[in-house]
């Protein structure tokens, strides 16, 4: 029997995967995309290029993750420029290069100046600015070292820089812009003090310490900038709405006569440089506070660790089949995302209608919309951010929703309307039926809401003062609630949760375990190294073969 079932599934199927992700470009092939995160997306090429991603080739997959790159360099990055020729234009020489990969904004070596004989690096109107890209230095504690020697007769502003996100042509993100002005003969940080309150005087003439202090752990990162030893300013590290804790290049941009040198340039680890650690399956962000998103692999439960991840508001979540997120954020005007579990975050579209809670199954995007008339669950098409109404839910209001793929229902929790709680919600009938009660804490507020492995995970508003909720379906109804770890403990936020697991069975990550995940998962054999979330090591013994093949045939009922 079992051999008919793999002739006809081979003479019915192609063996090729069928990889898709919601998107403006929707049909076209699409494959794994690698953004500076280390996170991945299965996406066109299109959205890839222009997202400032690095397409891996049609086809290609997020597991196992192609984008990881390891743990950040344990020695760090320095540059004492003495190995050089006297009067090399550092143009791709030595990892450096010229703004936008421009050789005309190069620096050049000199041995007219040098903290350490014989050479440094000097910059000028015509070797305008010197950069150099750096990767893998993500989250952990880093400390930031250049020497630089400024002549007195200084003819404009010069100017350190350091971008936690760089591209030759862009995106760019500024997080260090220090600037050292010689009509004022003052040093300040443009990006956090642009009024100058908070200054130092500039040194002329000799070798002068900049020293940056950098905590990538989490949050927006903080830093402590020190120019001669003298702390000039302390603040966040990511400045304004975009930026990430990375730590992108050096730039040392000098628009201006005077040559001004720099030598004995590190970035090195303080403290050890353990990188942002996002794990799964289980996700949450806050919509207020400029936090994190944080995410947990639940060991230790019900007292779990929560890792931070990248920073977005979050008013709602919903997990896909392949392990990434669908975002919502906005009170009013909500505004949909698509994010890997690492980040960063993309817009898709505008919604038509708010939305504060999320829910994806069975290739369907569902989310509740709390000012529409009627307010209710509507389908939303990820698209063009059109929504239809599928469920009227009168005075219940659903901020919290997800689906859960065991029953193939939604669940929602309601703070208002009689009876308050927890409901499942079949979407084709428009059925709600009521589970179980709130549970005990300050107003039994809920926001956000994940479903994984039969169970709803809800995470309370009040994190100061009440945990987060487990509730396990197996009980039906009347059940306990079951307290864990909650994830913003420093936040009474309206929150979003996600269950970011790839679905087990679903190899071609179509939402459903049927015929085709036979064809893509006979297309997977041979893949052997690392693919603990591989989508086809159904039985996670490291090994794609004929055990998951026995696997996938006994979720349709064959025998081993």
């Amino acid at each position: 029997m079992r051999m008919v079932f793999l002739a006809t599934a081979l003479i019915l199927l192609t063996a090729g995967m069928a990889y898709g992700q919601p998107g403006p470009e929707l049909g076209d092939p699409v494959g794994a995309c690698c953004f500076y995160t280390n996170g991945c997306l299965q996406v066109t090429e299109t959205f890839c290029l222009d997202n400032g991603g690095e397409y891996q080739g049609d086809d290609t997959v997020c597991w196992p993750n192609p984008c990881l790159d390891g743990d950040p360099p344990d020695e760090g990055w320095s540059d004492n420029f003495d190995s050089y020729e006297n009067g090399t234009l550092l143009y791709n020489v030595g990892g450096w290069t010229g703004w936008d990969d421009d050789p005309a904004a190069a620096g050049v070596v000199s041995d007219a100046q040098a903290h350490s004989t014989p050479h440094s690096i000097s910059v000028n109107d015509t070797a305008v600015d010197a950069i150099h890209p750096l990767s893998g230095f993500e989250g952990g504690q880093w400390i930031i070292t250049a020497w630089q020697y400024i002549p007195s007769d200084l003819t404009g502003i010069t100017y350190f820089v350091v971008n936690s996100y760089y591209e030759h042509g862009g995106p760019y993100f500024w997080t260090v812009e220090i600037h050292f002005d010689p009509a004022t003969d003052q040093v300040n940080d443009q990006l956090r003090d642009p009024g100058g309150s908070s200054t130092l005087p500039i040194i002329y003439d000799q070798w002068v310490e900049i020293r940056i202090e950098v905590d990538l752990s989490g949050g927006l990162g903080t830093i402590d900038e020190y120019y001669n030893n003298e702390l000039l300013y302390s603040g966040d590290w990511i400045v304004g709405s975009v930026g990430q804790l990375a730590i992108g290049n050096i730039d040392l941009y000098a628009p201006h006569q005077t040559t001004v040198y720099y030598d004995d340039i590190s970035v090195l680890p303080e403290g050890g440089s353990e990188p942002l650690d996002p794990t799964r399956p289980l996700f949450a962000g806050v919509e207020y506070g400029d936090l994190p998103t944080r995410s947990t692999d639940l060991s230790g439960f019900p007292d779990v660790t929560w890792n931070n991840g990248f920073t977005i508001a979050v008013s709602a979540a919903a997990g896909l089949p392949d392990g990434s997120l669908y975002l919502a954020n906005g009170a009013f005007n909500s505004d949909l995302f698509l994010a890997p579990v690492e980040g960063p975050a993309f817009q898709m579209c505008d919604l038509q209608l708010d939305v504060s809670a999320l829910a994806y199954g069975n290739g369907r995007l569902f989310g509740f919309s709390n000012y529409a008339s009627p307010k209710g669950i509507y389908e939303i098409d990820p698209d063009t951010g059109d929504m239809t109404l599928l469920v009227d839910t009168g005075s219940m209001r659903f901020f919290a929703l997800d689906y859960n793929a065991a029953d193939g229902l939604l669940y929602g929790y309601t703070e208002y309307g009689s009876p308050t709680g927890l409901y499942s919600i079949d979407v084709d009938t428009a059925t709600m039926t009521y589970i179980v009660g709130p549970f005990t804490g300050t107003n039994s507020a809920g926001r956000g809401m994940a479903c994984g492995e039969n169970k709803v995970y809800l995470v309370s508003v009040y994190g100061a003062d009440v945990p987060m909720q487990v509730y396990d379906l197996v009980q039906g109804g009347g059940g306990e609630w079951v307290e864990m770890t909650h994830p913003f403990p420093e936040s009474n936020s309206t929150s979003g949760a996600a269950w970011t697991h790839p679905v087990t069975g679903d190899v071609d990550l179509d939402g459903d375990t049927d015929l085709s995940d036979l064809a893509a998962l006979l297309a997977n054999y041979g893949a052997t190294e690392d693919v603990s979330w591989i989508d086809g090591d159904l039985d996670l013994d490291g090994d794609v073969d004929l055990s998951d093949l026995a696997t996938l045939l006994a979720v349709y009922g064959y025998g081993a």
